[in-house]
């Protein structure tokens, strides 16, 4: 296994990191891609999902450097913390997140 870490400075930091882990060496013109971001759980809008969640801009540079890559249709997919007391679900993650307003901006539906 390998592993990258870099310092996030915009989406070439994500170029850097795929390339230096040989991140496109099953890729495949046409493919169908699944995207698993760590969502985690559901919050509350005092509170900024920053840090706990990936952030939906690096979501982004992803899904635009395997489109560019050619794949067919890229998924977001995710299961949170469910726990219905608090309201918290993996639609209620999405929404926090901002990964279901990129979703649907991106993807062009809703995928929580």
């Amino acid at each position: 296994m390998r592993v990258s870490v870099n310092r996030w400075t915009g989406p070439e930091t994500l170029e850097a990191a795929l390339d230096a882990v040989d991140a496109w060496a099953g890729f495949q013109r046409g493919m169908k891609v699944l995207l698993k971001p760590n969502v985690v759980m559901g919050g509350s809008p005092k509170i900024s999902c920053q840090g706990i969640t990936t952030s939906p801009i690096v979501v982004a540079a992803v899904i635009d450097m395997v489109r560019q890559k050619g794949a067919g249709s890229v998924i977001i997919a995710e299961g949170s913390l469910e726990l219905p007391s608090l309201k918290l679900d993996t639609a209620a993650a999405y929404a926090w997140s901002g990964i279901k307003a990129l979703a649907e901006e991106l993807c062009g539906k809703d995928t929580a």
